[in-house]
């Protein structure tokens, strides 16, 4: 159905509501990249070899996931099936590193990660934070 009224994310029959769905997605991403660059900073702390574990667990999985639904490769134009693997793997990692530490929204589209994983990301970003945070309380506490 067409709509003249909605475009992409905000509606545009109001300044109100486009200014206030503006700022709750900057806000969104302001505490997606606090939270994460925060765990990994109280992780890095403790040591390198978790934040690297984490990050490669989290990496890990969200590769997995795109196996499972059978949406690891963007189609490109390339012959080589080497190449369009390579590609691939330079896309998903890079997408997943722009999910996590600024959630962008456009992840959420079903060719990228989808709502689902979106949704886990942005909810297990506070979670993961709090738990380095308990692992660096009790890191210092140690010493």
């Amino acid at each position: 159905r067409e709509s003249p009224d909605f475009y992409g994310l905000l509606q545009l029959d109001s300044k109100w509501k486009t200014v206030c769905t503006s700022l709750l997605i900057m806000l969104l991403a302001m505490c997606q990249l606090s939270s994460k660059a925060f765990a990994c900073a109280l992780c890095i702390t403790e040591s390198s070899t978790i934040l690297a574990a984490y990050l490669g667990v989290d990496m890990a999985f969200a590769i997995l996931f795109k196996v499972a639904r059978d949406d690891f490769t963007y189609w490109v134009p390339i012959d080589s099936a080497t190449t369009t693997f390579l590609v691939a793997c330079i896309v998903r990692v890079s997408m997943k590193i722009i999910l996590d530490f600024t959630g962008l929204l456009q992840a959420r589209h079903p060719y990228e990660y989808g709502g689902g994983y979106f949704s886990l990301t942005i909810l297990t970003s506070p979670i993961i934070c709090l738990y380095f945070g308990s692992r660096y309380l009790a890191y210092v506490d140690n010493e």
